[in-house]
């Protein structure tokens, strides 16, 4: 139990101990790398409990260069805690600037809470990196024993040959690899999921064994169309005709 007379620095440790042990649950998924994660709303009513609880206030502001949280120690206010995060550069494809602005701070809140709170989550990078190139050959793996390998002019054929794919037959590896990297980008579009379900009927199709090139083609069509709503919107934006 937190005493009055703790600092700031003991309140927070008993924050993070409770949020540890309150059994919060992740909610958030994401479909196509496969692992969940701590969304606001499973943190922020555990969170406004625990810091009442410690004695704690957090306050979160967003500006040109640097998202901050200040925790506070409600019994000495010249106690606090900050933590920060330096903005970068929207890279979404998210076409309406209000809510590309919107998507960006509930991002920020989020890694603001992840970090006071100790959250340990999936690093989707390392998850992710390098999904649309599980077909690449040895010699592209770094191994030493390949190096010697990679400077012989002589092709391996069994590796390289390029698929064709046929319209009956199964969707060749490069296909696949297609299909993931146009599904990372279209997960871009709506930072708020709004292609989610698509991309969570997608992943048994390409992860299995099954799909095949006419469906891989229908696959690719719909991402494309999905793409080309957003293209026709940000063309509409620019124009200053207001979308949606």
């Amino acid at each position: 139990m937190t005493a009055k007379e703790d600092n700031v620095y003991k309140r927070l440790n008993d924050a993070r101990r409770m949020f540890a042990a309150c059994g919060a649950k992740k909610t958030g998924v994401n479909n196509f790398a496969g692992y969940t994660y701590f969304t606001l709303d499973d943190i922020v009513p555990a969170k406004r409990s625990i810091l009442e609880v410690c004695g704690l206030t957090d306050v979160v502001t967003i500006d040109s260069e640097m998202a901050t949280l200040t925790l506070i120690n409600n019994d000495n206010e010249d106690q606090k805690i900050t933590f920060t995060i330096p903005l970068v550069q929207d890279k979404s494809k998210i076409k309406n600037p209000i809510q590309a602005m919107g998507s960006a701070c509930t991002y920020y809140r989020r890694y603001l809470y992840v970090q006071m709170l100790d959250i340990v989550e999936p690093d989707e990078i390392e998850i992710t990196a390098g999904m649309p190139e599980r077909g690449r050959t040895r010699q592209d793996s770094g191994d030493a024993g390949d190096n010697q390998e990679s400077e012989d002019p002589q092709p391996n054929h069994e590796a390289r040959e390029p698929e064709v794919a046929t319209e009956g037959g199964r969707a060749t590896q490069e296909q696949i690899n297609d299909i993931k990297k146009a599904l990372l980008n279209l997960r871009e579009i709506e930072l708020d999921s709004e292609h989610e379900d698509f991309i969570r009927s997608c992943k048994p199709k390409i992860t299995g064994h099954g799909l095949t090139a006419s469906e891989a083609e229908e696959i690719m069509n719909e991402i494309n169309r999905r793409k080309a709503i957003y293209d026709s919107a940000e063309q509409q934006f620019a124009a200053g005709i207001e979308p949606f």
